[in-house]
C-alpha cells in the first residue's frame, strides 16, 4: 500500500460516502478533464485541486477572492467548507463535523503533495478500499467471539440461550495493533427462546 493511501486511511475511518456520489468523483478525476492545480480548489488560471472538482461536477456556486486570486466557495478559497463536504460525498450527521473536517484537511495536505489527479484518484480508492477491509475483518472478529461466547445450556436443564451483544470498539487504524488485539465487552441482554 502507497504511503499516501496508508495516511489517508486513517481519516476516512468512520466515514459513510453516497458510493454514486463518490464514484463519479474519481471518474471525472481520472479521465483527466480537469486542469490539476494544488493549493486553493480553483485558482484564476481554472486549475482544480481534486476537492475543487468535486466542487466543480456538483455545480457549486463559486465566488472570487481578488486577493488570494482564486476562486471561492462560501468565502473559502483552500477548504471544501464542511457542509459542502457533506452535501457533496453524501456524508450523513451522524459523522462528527470535526472527523470531516480532518477528512477535508488531509485530503488537501495529500493533494499538494502528488502530481496529478489520478493519482488523487488511485491513492482513495486504496484508502477506502484498506478502511473496508479493516471493518470486514474486525465484523469476523465479532462474529467468532459472539459463536466462542454463547453459552449453550440445553433445554433439559430449562435454561436457553443467554443472548450477548458487542459493542464496536472505538479503533485508531493508525496503530500498529492487530485486529486480534482487539477485545470486545460483552453485555448480556436476556434469553434466547
Amino acid at each position: 500500500m502507497s504511503a499516501q493511501a496508508e495516511e489517508l486511511a486513517g481519516k476516512i475511518v468512520g466515514i459513510r460516502f453516497e458510493s454514486h456520489r463518490l464514484d463519479h468523483w474519481l471518474k471525472q478525476l481520472r479521465e483527466g478533464s480537469f486542469k490539476y492545480g494544488c493549493g486553493v480548489l480553483r485558482d484564476a488560471d481554472d486549475a482544480f485541486d481534486p476537492m475543487g472538482v468535486l466542487a466543480e461536477i456538483n455545480d457549486a456556486d463559486w465566488g472570487y477572492d481578488t486577493g488570494e486570486e482564486a476562486y471561492t466557495i462560501d468565502g473559502e478559497p483552500m477548504h471544501l467548507p464542511v457542509i459542502r463536504a457533506r452535501e457533496y460525498l453524501g456524508i450523513g450527521p451522524e459523522v462528527h463535523t470535526r472527523t470531516v473536517m480532518e477528512f477535508i484537511t488531509a485530503m488537501g495536505e495529500l493533494a499538494d503533495r502528488l502530481l496529478s489527479h489520478q493519482q488523487f484518484a488511485d491513492a482513495l480508492r486504496e484508502a477506502i478500499s484498506r478502511e473496508h477491509y479493516r471493518r470486514q475483518r474486525l465484523q469476523a472478529t465479532i462474529a467468532e467471539q459472539r459463536e466462542r461466547d454463547y453459552p449453550v445450556m440445553g433445554d433439559r436443564y430449562g435454561y436457553g440461550r443467554e443472548r450477548i451483544e458487542y459493542e464496536m470498539p472505538e479503533i485508531d487504524w493508525r496503530s500498529d495493533r492487530s485486529d486480534r488485539d482487539v477485545i470486545m465487552r460483552p453485555r448480556r441482554i436476556g434469553r434466547l427462546g
